[in-house]
């Protein structure tokens, strides 16, 4: 153990991270293993002859880090999981999030065992990509070890295992929660909007915003209007949140790489684009200019360390934007004003961003065998309790803690922390990381699974290109230096306080072009082509 943390710190030291990877090299015994996988039979056979071999599996996720009471947690997951599974012991790591990908990439690089770990679409840092590392060699097929765990296919569907597939191959058994891409709404307060906008005013504001299309001025112009009475009437208190309102030009498009290069969601040609030149983002920029010109905008925006840090609140924003759900008539409970204003404490107003959930493409969080596993098929056999609901329990130990200690139950048997911040809990874990989140729980009769899966997941309109992976490896570069004139800019732009946005827009237009943009559309188109004539769409 001793030698092996030497040979980390040193990896560390002599900054091999980047040219090392995460494939590395590998062992006679990790081959066999991986071959083991994959051979057509072997799956079943090898956990049958060896499920009466005591096995401690080694698990790595992404999380908090190891608090007061992640101890006695993994203690009582223990005594459960050897209840489900004989002979079988977790040593598992909770490693904190910002550190997470480092970590893995040196376990699995120095051959260290890790038998299960979370592996999370990395396109936009270009890091832990799922194409890339698959074509690595960093993860195990996992298609002949599945067949072992039959529950595990009846539980989750066919086209959220698509999510982990690369080239027609499993390689990440995806976290089962919603598959769709974000769907957001414009958040105001109620007894604002009320006096100051007006119900036919946002009716119009609604209508503006009801389909998958993109961005028009209609609906800047009635939210300047609105915001300019508040400020008129001293109301306009934090003002908008520029952070979030940047988001609504990207009400019109699904994303192929981190909200850079898109695609129309009414395109059916799959026309790749780079995001930052499309209009209804230029004409983003310029209103919050004028907004923070008129002093809607909070002044000292950019010195803020946490530009959302009003939302929410009684006097913080005025207008802002996050998650929500569509309305259902099927889930009343589901209610987006009647949620949020549960939550936050004070009525809320809300305006969906769209009409209809959409399921575009990419990866979802998922769970992986590294090629240096020791054991594929117990670890199989994990994952499969971790997403299925003979597993609930144990799930749940590892997804909140113990009950009673950690969290209790609300008025509908749901789940709560009892400390909801996580610095300051002794246990808590970022349960999207660990197993199916739509597993149904006996104890509770929190509609919130069965909207998911009977409104969010099934009702949402797949995209064209839903089932695609890009892949950045022969745009790695360019990506890069993309993304770096994105960081350069982005931020003036869209907190409205940089004066010359026409010349600071063209400035970033001009780098991002120097840095490839032209090329990487090129390949993602070529990819995009190519994906479409595959599938036959």
């Amino acid at each position: 153990m001793n030698k092996t943390k030497k040979m980390l710190a040193a990896m560390m030291a002599a900054g091999m991270l980047a040219s090392v990877g995460l494939s590395g090299c590998s062992s006679d015994k990790e081959e066999q293993g991986a071959a083991a996988s994959t051979a057509p039979g072997a799956a079943t056979a090898s956990a049958t002859a060896a499920a009466s071999k005591p096995v401690t599996l080694k698990v790595l996720l992404s999380g908090y880090g190891t608090l007061q009471d992640t101890g006695k947690v993994l203690e009582e997951a223990n005594k459960v999981l050897g209840q489900l599974l004989p002979n079988t012991q977790m040593s598992l790591e909770f490693v904190p999030a910002e550190q997470y990908e480092e970590k893995l990439r040196l376990l699995i690089s120095a051959g260290e065992q890790v038998d299960v770990a979370n592996f999370s679409n990395g396109i936009g840092s270009a890091k832990n990509d799922l194409v890339v590392e698959a074509k690595k060699g960093t993860m195990m097929v996992l298609d002949d070890l599945v067949k072992a765990v039959p529950d595990l296919t009846k539980e989750i569907p066919a086209s959220v295992f698509e999510r982990g597939k690369v080239e027609g191959k499993l390689y990440e058994v995806p976290i089962y929660q919603t598959v769709t891409d974000k769907f957001i709404g414009i958040k105001m307060h109620k007894e604002l909007a009320d006096q100051y906008m007006g119900a036919d005013t946002l009716a119009k504001l609604k209508t503006t915003l009801d389909n998958n299309g993109v961005l028009t001025k209609d609906t800047y112009d009635i939210l300047t209007a609105y915001l300019k009475n508040l400020k008129d009437n001293n109301q306009i208190r934090r003002g908008a949140s520029v952070e979030t309102m940047a988001w609504l030009p990207q009400k019109g498009y699904y994303s192929l790489y981190n909200w850079a290069f898109v695609v129309k969601k009414e395109d059916n040609g799959s026309k790749v684009l780079n995001y930052f030149e499309q209009p209804e983002v230029k004409m983003m920029y310029d209103v919050h200019t004028d907004w923070y010109q008129k002093g809607y905008v909070e002044k000292d925006i950019l010195s803020m360390q946490n530009r959302r840090q009003y939302e929410k609140k009684p006097d913080g924003n005025v207008l802002a934007m996050t998650t929500q759900n569509v309305s259902d008539p099927d889930f009343p409970d589901m209610d987006n004003d009647i949620n949020d204003t549960k939550a936050y404490g004070f009525p809320v107003a809300t305006v969906a961003w769209a009409k209809n959930y959409v399921i575009g493409p990419g990866n979802m969080q998922g769970l992986i065998i590294p090629r240096t596993s020791k054991n594929p098929e117990r670890a199989m056999q994990l994952i499969d309790l971790l997403n299925t609901q003979k597993g609930l329990e144990l799930q749940q130990l590892l997804c909140y803690g113990i009950e009673g200690t950690h969290y209790t139950r609300d008025e509908k048997g749901a789940i709560t922390p009892l400390v909801k911040d996580a610095a300051q809990a002794k246990y808590a874990a970022m349960n999207f990381n660990i197993g199916n989140l739509l597993l149904k729980d006996p104890k509770s009769k929190d509609t919130y699974p069965d909207f998911i899966r009977e409104v969010a997941n099934k009702k949402a309109l797949v995209m064209p290109l839903a089932g695609f992976k890009l892949d950045i490896e022969p745009i790695k570069s360019e990506l890069a230096q993309f993304d770096a004139a994105r960081k350069e800019f982005e931020l003036g732009l869209y907190s409205g306080a940089s004066p010359k946005v026409d010349e600071l827009y063209q400035q970033m237009i001009d780098k991002m072009k120097k840095a490839g943009s032209d090329k990487i559309i090129a390949e993602m188109q070529k990819q995009v082509d190519t994906y479409l004539k595959t599938a036959g769409k």
